[in-house]
């Protein structure tokens, strides 16, 4: 049996809670992580300290996080020396299953936090109170045989209602999925039922208005890699929606994909262009505007996406053309940003919006919709475009060294 030395830096820093510690053995943190348990990481990060701006901390941490197939996650920490640790740049990586409690996901990160921070104490000459421990380990034993062969399922419903003296609304949401990931390939299966019905009693105690909405869809999805920069795909869906005037439709897509950049660092950047090509069958519960109860088309689809996670901040834009082949004019383009950025110190901006210009509505109904479906929303109306934009700034100052942690009152 061959033994294998597995180093874990398990900083156990030998000072008591409580206890002043020297500002000069200090690393300066700063967390770029929404959503972590910051307050845990204050209370259990001796020599660390927590900052609000990147630019006076010595080591900037940046968390990323991917879906894995099992439905867990996968965590990727980058290190970033800042000032005189500039030299220092590090990347650690785990796993933890989807049944991972929030206490044991922020164990774990704790965890890796002082094992990246171990060079900056160690350039900090922060050595006396840093112990790492040598684990031996036995070899690995062999994998066990998988019973489900990488598949994962989900099942999902809810139900839901509210309502007035003059108004009750109830829905009913159900979904299924199961999916396959693995290196070369995946396999994704979904479908979903939505159900909503809405009631209103006018001022005449006789007149009562309802507004039902049913919708449903399946969808298939397989992808597989084919290098490291391109992938290729298929895509299935089908389903129908009263609003949207479909007794049923179904499409079948063939589609290819380029990064530009490795996939391998799609937690860092991504500049994919993709095409997609195939039919779709509609048939309309009532006859369109073009006079159609039912029609079989051929879609195509280009888009662009792009991501970026910066240190500054993030940035993502995504951008597709659709079009019906048997007709150009009946296309739409659809444009989608994101944009976190931090402006100067203390001093942040974020935005996202979208916006789609659209020329494709072949499943309008035909004649004019009435006051009632208008205001009820009984009905997809036509539009040349359709928008909506979030943005905002925030502002922070005063002390960015306090690590006191008080959660009195939820705070």
């Amino acid at each position: 049996m061959r033994l294998q030395l597995l180093v874990f830096a398990l900083v156990t820093l030998q000072s008591v809670f409580g206890q002043v510690q020297d500002s000069t053995k200090t690393v300066k943190v700063f967390i770029d992580c929404p959503g972590c348990d910051k307050n845990y990481f204050r209370s259990n990060l001796p020599y660390a300290t927590l900052v609000r701006d990147r630019y006076v901390a010595d080591c900037h941490v940046q968390f990323f996080s991917q879906r894995t197939g099992s439905g867990g996650s996968k965590y990727e920490f980058h290190f970033i020396g800042l000032n005189k640790y500039s030299s220092i740049v590090d990347t650690l990586h785990f796993s933890v299953p989807n049944n991972t409690t929030a206490h044991e996901l922020r164990k774990k990160q704790l965890h890796y936090l002082k094992i990246g921070l171990v060079s900056f104490w160690v350039k900090n000459n922060t050595t006396d109170h840093i112990a790492v421990m040598l684990q031996q380990q036995a070899v690995q034993p062999e994998k066990p045989k998988d019973k489900w062969k990488n598949w994962v399922f989900s099942i999902n419903t809810s139900i839901y209602t509210d309502g007035q003296a003059a108004y009750t609304n109830f829905s009913n949401n159900n979904s299924v999925s199961a999916e396959r990931v693995r290196e070369q390939d995946r396999i994704d299966v979904g479908g979903w039922y939505n159900y909503q019905r809405k009631k209103y009693i006018l001022s005449d105690p006789d007149t009562v208005v309802y507004n039902i909405q049913k919708s449903n869809a399946v969808d298939l999805t397989y992808t597989r890699a084919l290098s490291n920069n391109l992938s290729a795909g298929a895509f299935t869906n089908a389903g129908s929606s009263i609003y949207n005037n479909y007794d049923f439709y179904g499409t079948l897509k063939g589609a290819l994909e380029y990064n530009i950049y490795d996939y391998a660092e799609s937690n860092n950047k991504q500049i994919r262009l993709g095409y997609k090509i195939g039919p779709r069958f509609n048939d309309y519960i009532d006859t369109t505007v073009y006079n159609q109860i039912e029609e079989l088309l051929w879609q195509q689809t280009l888009s662009t996406d792009m991501k970026f996670k910066k240190p500054w901040g993030n940035i993502s834009y995504s951008v597709s053309w659709n079009n019906y082949m048997n007709d150009l004019q009946l296309n739409s383009l659809n444009n989608w940003v994101s944009l976190n950025i931090r402006v100067f110190k203390g001093l942040s901006w974020r935005m996202s919006g979208s916006f789609r210009i659209i020329k494709d509505q072949v499943n309008l109904e035909r004649g004019e919709a009435s006051y009632e479906e208008v205001l009820l929303q009984q009905t997809q109306l036509a539009t040349a475009y359709n928008y909506w934009l979030s943005t905002g700034l925030s502002f922070t100052f005063g002390s960015i060294y306090n690590d006191v942690v008080n959660p009195r009152f939820g705070y």
